[in-house]
């Protein structure tokens, strides 16, 4: 079993954009998230201090995994510890093809119990993206959303389910919430996983404090479950955003079941 935890969430990039990374990601994302600047840090890491790892791999050579790898080894059965999350950047070339090859991917797998291909994107981009993702869920886990989620939530509905599909979508005017949904149904990754894969989701609503209503994450969660399983397990959060004036951003993290 992992160790439960109060704290919250710690990132760590690998691969040879990673300090850039970090550094970015450091100016934006909210300081309850604990950036890690190397794997060294893993290991300084006592059990139940950290929530939830999350590792950003962009992109990783051979030996950035095999190192992981090794030291997930030493920390035993459990992986790294805690609960753990990897987001793949998706990349080109031969850095990719060298990963994928010597099968370094497969050693690392089992230690993670989830993964989330992140959109293909520039650094720039994926930094942005980064930071709004993981950005919203320490949001949610902390002081800043009208309804709020426990990081033990989070890990419980993450943990061991292999590969999961992490979206956004944003819109505004009078019927935003309808158009949002829309717009999360037509991402490719959506429309190629059968409902009966998806048993669980979590799901954040984003908005100003004024214009957010409780009618449109209604409207927001319906939509999601007529494209889930029955019966399906949806937590819920909605942080507040006033920079978004007008908008309402939706994120929807589910994991897919074989």
């Amino acid at each position: 079993m992992h160790p439960i935890s109060a704290s919250p969430l710690a990132l760590l990039a690998i691969g040879p954009s990673a300090q850039a990374l970090s550094a970015d990601l450091q100016r934006h994302l909210p300081a309850s998230v604990r950036i890690l600047a190397t794997a060294d840090g893993l290991r300084a890491q006592t059990m139940g201090r950290v929530g939830l790892l999350i590792l950003v791999i962009h992109p990783a050579t051979l030996q950035d995994i095999t190192a992981l790898t090794s030291l997930a080894d030493e920390c035993g059965q459990d992986g790294f510890g805690v609960p753990t999350l990897c987001i793949r950047a998706r990349t080109t070339g031969d850095a990719e093809r060298l990963f994928e090859h010597f099968g370094a991917w497969h050693l690392l797998r089992p230690h993670i119990d989830a993964t989330v291909q992140a959109p293909n994107a520039t650094p720039e981009q994926l930094s942005t993206w980064l930071a709004q993702a993981v950005g919203v869920m320490a949001q949610s886990v902390g002081d800043e959303a009208q309804i709020g989620l426990e990081i033990e939530d989070i890990t419980n509905l993450l943990r061991g389910s292999g590969t999961a599909l992490w979206l956004s979508a944003q819109a505004s005017g009078p019927d935003r919430a309808t158009e949002v949904v829309q717009q999360l149904g037509r991402q490719l990754e959506l429309c190629a996983t059968p409902p009966e894969q998806l048993h669980r989701a979590i799901v954040w609503v984003q908005g100003s404090t004024a214009l957010l209503k409780l009618r449109e994450t209604r409207t927001v969660v319906k939509g999601l479950q007529e494209r889930m399983a029955p019966q399906a397990r949806m937590l819920f959060s909605s942080p507040y955003d006033e920079s978004l004036g007008e908008v309402m951003r939706v994120w929807v993290l589910l994991p897919k079941c074989a």
